[in-house]
Parts: C-alpha cells; sequence; structure tokens
C-alpha cells in the first residue's frame, strides 16, 4: 500500500498515526474532498468515494413530486432529505391544512392526507355506533360503568354514612329518581335492577315509536 494507489474515487494520501493500530488512511477523493478510511473498507469495496458517489445516485432517482396530487395532499415544496437519503415533502391538504410527508409513503399511498380523513372517519364510526332516543343515548344510560366514588360496586346505590342504609337511585331523561333506603345491598341492588328493566322497557317502546315515524309511507 502506497500513496498514490486508487480506490474507486479515492487516491490514497498518507497512513494516520492513532488510530489504536487500525490501518486508517487519508484519502483524496476525485471531487476534491478529504475523508478518512480504513484499508479494509477501500479493500472490500465497501468504499470508493468520500459520499458524493452514493448523493449522485440518490439524485438520479430523485422524482420531483411538485405540483402532484395524493389523495387530498398536493405537493408544493421540496423539503431536504432526512438522514439516510428519505426524501420530505411540504404538502397542502384540502382541508386547509399544511402537513410534512415522505415522498415514498406518498407514492405507496401510505398517505392520503393531513390525518382529516382518519379523523372524520372515526368520527362517524363513532356516530353510526351511538342511538338516540327522545334526546337520551342509549350507550350512556345503558353504560355499567361504576364511578370511582362509589363505594358499594353496584351502579346507582350508596350507603348513607349516617344512617348506614343502602340508597338506591336511577337518572333517566335528566331526572333522579329515588327508588328507597334498604337495609342491605342486596335488596338495593334487587331495586335497582328492577328499575333498570322498567326503564329499558321503556326504551324500547320510545325506540320503536321512532323508528315507525321515520319509516317511509
Amino acid at each position: 500500500m502506497e500513496n498514490g494507489e486508487k480506490y474507486g474515487r479515492l487516491t490514497l494520501v498518507r497512513k494516520l498515526e492513532g488510530y489504536g493500530g487500525r490501518n486508517v488512511w487519508e484519502c483524496r477523493c476525485d471531487c476534491g474532498n478529504l475523508c478518512r478510511v480504513r484499508m479494509s473498507s477501500l479493500k472490500s469495496g465497501h468504499t470508493r468515494s468520500c459520499g458524493c458517489l452514493r448523493r449522485e445516485r440518490q439524485q438520479e432517482k430523485f422524482q420531483d413530486l411538485t405540483g402532484m396530487r395524493f389523495g387530498k395532499l398536493t405537493v408544493i415544496s421540496f423539503a431536504g432529505q432526512k438522514r439516510g437519503g428519505a426524501s420530505l415533502w411540504n404538502c397542502r391538504c384540502d382541508c386547509g391544512n399544511e402537513t410534512q410527508q415522505f415522498g415514498t409513503n406518498l407514492r405507496r399511498g401510505l398517505v392520503v392526507s393531513c390525518g382529516c380523513v382518519r379523523r372524520e372517519s372515526g368520527k362517524r364510526q363513532y356516530k353510526q355506533n351511538i342511538h338516540y332516543v327522545n334526546g337520551t343515548q342509549l350507550e350512556l344510560v345503558r353504560s355499567k360503568k361504576i364511578w370511582k366514588t362509589n363505594k358499594t360496586g353496584v351502579k346507582g346505590v350508596y350507603q348513607e354514612k349516617r344512617t348506614g342504609k343502602y340508597i338506591a337511585s336511577i337518572t333517566f331523561q335528566g331526572e333522579r329518581k329515588i327508588l328507597g333506603r334498604f337495609l342491605t345491598l342486596k335488596e338495593a341492588r334487587q331495586a335497582r335492577e328492577q328499575a333498570e328493566k322498567e326503564r329499558d322497557e321503556k326504551l324500547e317502546g320510545m325506540l320503536l315509536a321512532q323508528n315507525e315515524a321515520k319509516a317511509p309511507l
């Protein structure tokens, strides 16, 4: 190995010291840049330039996306390249928002909006799964969720500190109805379950009447 030997675009200038015994050389690239490269990388062909060769190849593959549409996105300008050579583009969505997206994701159809399409789809699905009867949301009324402040473990039943009795209640269409005060939790639970059954029967009747009113003549 002598000064002046050539590996790809790199020409050996001098061997460098202070690399812990590793065989490292200073090289001059055909483009004029100086760089430091291990001899093993030069001999294996892994390194053939200062990096300019890779950049040139990337530029050859570069596709200008300016003005092109991908779903709801219109590419307005090039935003630069990230580490690894991935091209980033400034885009304007039909909804008015601007966003940056990778060119590969745009070309593959992985991105079609600023995120508004996914949000709109989620809202539609949420609304489709919710049913109302005279302003009452059925899913909320029938929910078995118990608040953290509830110490009895039964929805609509709490224990009165002063008397120790269990009070059962139910709320429907904005009105809270006290079902009674009971000596045992079992009695309070039964009263609540009976009230829920009567409420659900009433809701089903209201829903049936509502659907009949909407049915075409």
